[in-house]
């Protein structure tokens, strides 16, 4: 027997996803995908069913269809939000509302994703959560609030080591930092894009962003918009992720 190794080893191999879509056909097909790439997977149909569940399940992600028979998606998603082993949530919906979309990347939706969507793009997608998740849980686990974890688990996902001192945050902080700056040269960032960017992996959003630097809201936003443009991503998350993972 063939031992598991990094080469065939499967995106999803020893998660467990959990997906909340009213639609059946469209709930098992999704769940094939996911089984197919080693996922571990649990379907409900409903918010009330996903609030039931949740308390009794740990997941490492979620897929969450934004309509949904009693609530929209976004309440799945507070509620996965609060439980004490908090998940990244993947929204999916046949909306192609922007409003919308900035709704769920608000209310802490790692990625949104308009349908019909691309089977590779939904895998990488999920994947990425599953490790959003696992960094986030890291650093929000200990926080005993349920209120301040979620707050926490929305606004800074940093990988820090549970219990680490001020000293140790500080180093993984400059190294963060450090990282967040080296891949800005390579894009050709200018300087104040740059400063934008390590406000983003750091977690702080546009109006925090523009506070600290005494600019507009929506220049901040015009800055973001052009960094994911030059490093060719479509989220925010996706630009953390660039550091938090970055292996050079």
């Amino acid at each position: 027997m063939a031992k598991t190794t990094a080469v065939n080893r499967k995106p999803l191999e020893g998660s467990r996803i959990l997906i909340v879509d009213d639609q059946l056909s469209a709930q098992a097909s999704l769940e094939r995908v996911l089984e197919a790439e080693g996922a571990e997977v649990l379907c409900v149909s409903s918010v009330e069913e996903a609030r039931r569940l949740v308390p009794l399940a740990v997941v490492d992600a979620a897929v969450v269809d934004y309509w949904l028979p009693d609530e929209v998606g976004v309440e799945a998603m507070r509620i996965l939000r609060s439980h004490v082993e908090p998940c990244a949530t993947v929204m999916i919906t046949g909306t192609q509302d922007p409003s919308l979309v900035r709704e769920c990347i608000a209310e802490g939706a790692f990625d949104v994703l308009i349908k019909p969507f691309e089977l590779d793009d939904f895998i990488t997608a999920v994947a990425k959560a599953v490790r959003r998740t696992r960094t986030w849980r890291a650093t929000v686990a200990s926080t005993p609030s349920a209120h301040a974890r979620d707050r926490r688990f929305r606004t800074h996902p940093d990988p820090l080591v549970t219990g680490a001192n001020s000293e140790e945050r500080t180093k993984r902080q400059s190294e963060l930092d450090r990282q967040a700056r080296d891949l800005a040269r390579t894009r050709k960032l200018s300087k104040k894009e740059t400063t934008i960017f390590i406000h983003v992996v750091r977690g702080l959003r546009n109006l925090e962003i523009a506070e600290l630097e005494n600019i507009a809201e929506r220049t901040v936003k015009f800055h973001v918009a052009n960094i994911m443009t030059k490093f060719g991503v479509r989220s925010r998350s996706d630009l953390i992720l660039l550091v938090f993972f970055d292996e050079s």
